[in-house]
């Protein structure tokens, strides 16, 4: 268990184990004497990605005898037999989550009937039978029928005796609150099927992204809604619907939070800004092939007053310099967006311009994401000049924007007078060693940013070399604020050899505005290129 949250806790709970170590043996005296409770395993087990049948053997003996109620086996690459199935519905998990590809026969599906928890993953890519059977499937789902709060069966309802047995076991699932049915080819009959014999449910999140619906399909979707008063989440990505079909959805849940649309040709958005000022928190309009003049009702509804909506992505889209300009209007007066990604929509430096200046008079915004896009060097010092000035961001992603040392240095200027950014994304940018000096002179002033990425483009080597690395690390002697520097794909990540003995961690590469305190099954590599306190800062490979 390394480095895990909550880890002074599980030293306390056993003997011989400090609260600084990085791993404890299972083996060691003390484990299974002091943890009776379940609810105290069950914290326990909140910190732990997986539970492996092989990776963890002494673990698993460890826990043999007490229940385990979270088991993730989403990472497990080998295939999972009936036996082993059997063992783990023994330890009777709350929460199940099986590898995407399992493979479910009728040994399976029979070790699987036992399940009585309330989450389940299953994503099985084929139902093997045996050549003698001619009955129904086994009912894998018993158990669970009345329990069950959150089911996950994407991709695993293709053939129609599967989607069949699933059609007649759903209105019975009184308890179920989150239902994803992805990739499922479902097509409007299918979906009739399943809705026609219920009465009501009480669930808050429904998906079926990537079937094929079609407005005919969404439009018998609409005509149920009524049947899920408290739905928030709806998932409708990539289903060819047009703007016949989201004007019957918009208008048949008027109580929806989050909405997700994306991979269609919507066409318009009128239907949709009308629930911007009412209950819409949430929106994903990504590669929906929209222009300026088809996003502009949303535009307009983020400058009322009565907007409520706090996440907006809206990728892949044909926004012009037009197009910015209003956007950037609307966040000058808009308070209650908090999330926004603009990722490959071709914005330029003029693009740069008009959001850096709304931003300056903008603090209610927490996270923008712009990268992959075309903002370049003047773009960069745009927003360094807005650095200056705000007081709200907390991350800002400019990943692959072509941006050189001068813009970086630029927004260096900016980064030094901010005390509220958090994480700064600049992977896959044309930069240097001549960089680091600058950043590690901002970054001596600056108290707020946690984590910083300056990697390189994949599968090139940058030119930033363990030589530049030590400007900057000299740099951060007083700075214990930040966490994090990722440099990977740059020539300093060369020389391994010379790292090799010192300390290694399990780190991933950590997503922008998320948690720097990452635990993975990759192995990945640590170290420092100086003996500084802050040698365990930088992370590459």
């Amino acid at each position: 268990i390394p480095r895990m949250p909550g880890f002074t806790v599980l030293s306390f709970l056993c003997s011989r184990a400090s609260a600084h170590a990085t791993s404890y043996d299972p083996m060691r005296l003390g484990m299974t004497d002091v943890i009776i409770a379940n609810e105290i395993l069950e914290h326990i087990f909140e910190f732990l990605d997986v539970v492996s049948l092989s990776r963890c053997s002494r673990t698993c003996r460890t826990f043999a005898h007490v229940r385990w109620p979270i088991i993730n086996l989403s990472q497990c690459t080998h295939r999972l037999n009936a036996a082993q199935l059997k063992f783990l519905m023994s330890k009777q998990p709350s929460k199940l989550t099986l590898p995407s590809g399992f493979v479910l026969d009728d040994k399976a599906a029979e070790a699987l009937s036992k399940f009585g928890g309330n989450h389940l993953v299953l994503r099985f890519s084929a139902y093997r039978r045996n050549l003698n059977q001619t009955e129904s499937l086994p009912p894998f789902l018993r158990n669970c029928t009345k329990s069950i709060s959150r089911l996950d069966l994407a991709g695993s309802l293709k053939t129609r005796e599967h989607f069949r047995y699933f059609a007649e076991v759903f209105p019975a699932m009184t308890s179920l609150q989150h239902l994803i049915l992805d990739e499922n080819h479902l097509d409007k009959d299918d979906l009739a099927d399943l809705l026609n014999p219920l009465k009501s449910s009480v669930l808050l999140m429904l998906s079926l992204s990537d079937n094929d619906l079609g407005d005919d399909g969404v439009l018998i979707l609409a005509k149920h809604l009524h049947k899920f008063p408290v739905l928030q989440t709806l998932g409708l990505d990539n289903v060819n619907l047009t703007a016949t079909g989201v004007k019957a959805v918009v208008e048949a849940c008027p109580h929806i939070t989050n909405l997700s649309m994306s991979d269609n040709h919507i066409g318009t958005t009128i239907s949709i800004a009308s629930r911007m000022t009412e209950k819409l928190q949430s929106l994903e309009l990504k590669s929906t092939d929209l222009e300026t003049n088809d996003l502009m009702p949303v535009f307009q509804a983020l400058t009322a007053k009565q907007c409520v909506l706090r996440t907006f992505r809206l990728w892949d889209n044909r926004i012009s310099d037009a197009g910015m300009h209003a956007l950037g209007k609307a966040l000058e007066t808009n308070n209650s967006l908090k999330f926004l990604d603009l990722r490959f929509n071709c914005i330029s430096a003029n693009g740069a311009l008009v959001i850096a200046n709304a931003l300056q008079k903008n603090s209610s915004l927490k996270h923008l994401c712009l990268k992959f896009n075309r903002i370049s060097d003047t773009g960069c010092r745009h927003f360094g000049t807005m650095l200056s000035y705000n007081t709200g961001l907390h991350v800002l992603d400019l990943e692959d924007n072509d941006i050189s040392d001068n813009g970086i240095t630029a927004l260096a200027k900016g980064l030094a007078e901010n005390n509220t950014l958090q994480c700064l994304n600049l992977r896959s940018n044309q930069m240097s060693d001549h960089v680091l000096s600058d950043l590690g002179v901002a970054l001596e002033d600056n108290h707020s940013l946690k984590f910083l990425d300056i990697s390189g483009k994949p599968h090139l080597v940058g030119k930033i070399t363990k030589q530049g690395l030590r400007v900057l690390e000299n740099a951060l002697q007083h700075n214990f604020t930040l966490k994090r520097v990722n440099v990977h794909n740059h020539a300093a990540s060369k020389d391994r050899n010379r790292h090799s003995g010192r300390e290694r961690a399990r780190s991933a590469p950590t997503q922008p505005g998320s948690n720097v305190h990452v635990i993975s099954m990759q192995r990945k590599r640590t170290g420092s290129v100086v003996r500084h306190p802050r040698r365990g800062i930088f992370f590459f490979w």
